[in-house]
């Protein structure tokens, strides 16, 4: 069991919540395994369209664009770290 899926995605069914976390981890290599150490922050934003168009014009690696989910639009940023 990968350490994410302890963490159900607030607002959205375990299926949707999954397959969130293996679309990110494909982008990060493997889909079986997280990197050792691998975690995750939530950050709220008013206008998440905003801070993802603002951010990637700054160089910021976006996994996905934003997305709606059932209660909330999402999307995913890689580590400027690499963790």
């Amino acid at each position: 069991m990968s350490p994410m899926s302890r963490y159900p995605t607030a607002g959205s069914s375990s299926t949707s919540a999954e397959a969130d976390r293996r679309q990110a981890y494909r982008h990060l290599g493997d889909a079986t395994r997280p990197r050792p150490g691998s975690s995750f922050l939530n950050i709220r934003v008013k206008d998440i369209e905003a801070v993802y168009a603002e951010w990637s014009a700054r160089g910021a690696n976006f996994l996905t664009p934003p997305k709606q989910h059932q209660y909330e639009i999402r999307c995913y940023i890689r580590d400027p770290d690499g963790i």
